[in-house]
């Protein structure tokens, strides 16, 4: 038995090995998904701001709710360091980015760091995660704590990621915990409450094409996929000592396998090495 868990060990520390060859940046890369990506970002904002027939702009404005969430995974990315971490441009952008869709950079580094070294872990704290929960726990646990599991994981809570999870959780609660640490989530408030100002003046049917429609697709999409990531029947659960990154990587992580074009929109963002 001692002689299998050595070997399996042995194992995991060669994959671990062996995958960091697939952590070296290729710059130009880089530069041709981000800039391919930002460009049709751009150009659906453009299209839902425009005075188009009213079902252009909607069309523009769900394509943009999509377009939201590879943009986010490549804005993962470069928070992991592993997209263009020394271009101060692409930090400016990034930024931007980050402000617009209610993800101030240092609540996202600090709940995603904790969450890349203690996903699927039992027992752990659900910081940047989706709590979980034996039988046996959940038998024990008091009325309000399963109330507040319920909720976590209710599929309302998850289609509602727009208000829940990056409105509340990545920006209003982080800012009152930590005001002085999460100051970014002020900026972030700013630039999303400054935009719906400025539609409201120009053209109040803006602020359901540029900011409602697009925000909620991609929050709720963006919820469910991080839920259906680490949350499916066969995903392996450890404790303690028994956790390490590759079997978190391999086994706790899932792969949803989609049309071209829907795997362009929301491509896969972890993977074992924490440089991607």
């Amino acid at each position: 038995m001692l002689s299998l868990r050595n070997n399996l060990v042995r194992s995991e520390t060669q994959i671990l090995i062996e995958s960091k060859q697939f952590a070296t940046e290729t710059p130009w890369v880089s530069w041709w998904c981000l800039l391919t990506t930002a460009v049709v970002w751009i150009t659906c904002i453009a299209a839902t701001i425009l005075d188009n027939p009213w079902w252009l702009r909607l069309f523009c404005s769900c394509i943009l709710g999509l377009v939201h969430v590879r943009l986010f995974v490549i804005y993962h990315d470069f928070q992991h360091g592993a997209l263009l971490p020394k271009s101060r441009l692409v930090r400016r952008f990034m930024f931007l980015f980050g402000c617009v869709t209610l993800s101030p950079p240092s609540v996202w580094r600090r709940s995603h760091d904790h969450h890349h070294k203690n996903n699927a872990k039992l027992f752990g704290a659900s910081i940047g995660s989706y709590p979980v929960m034996t039988t046996e726990a959940y038998a024990e646990a008091s009325f309000g704590q399963r109330l507040m599991y319920n909720f976590s994981r209710h599929p309302l809570t998850i289609g509602a990621g727009y208000l829940t999870v990056f409105f509340i959780g990545m920006t209003v609660r982080p800012l009152f915990l930590n005001p002085k640490r999460h100051w970014d989530a002020i900026c972030s408030l700013f630039v999303h409450a400054g935009v719906i100002v400025v539609l409201a003046l120009t053209d109040p049917m803006g602020i359901l094409y540029v900011t409602c429609i697009p925000m909620i697709i991609a929050g709720a999409s963006g919820a469910y996929l991080f839920y259906a990531q680490h949350n499916y029947p066969d995903v392996a659960l450890k404790l303690g000592k028994e956790w390490n990154y590759v079997t978190a990587a391999l086994k706790s992580s899932s792969y949803i396998k989609m049309h071209p074009i829907l795997q362009w929109l929301q491509p896969i963002s972890d993977i074992i090495t924490s440089t991607i």
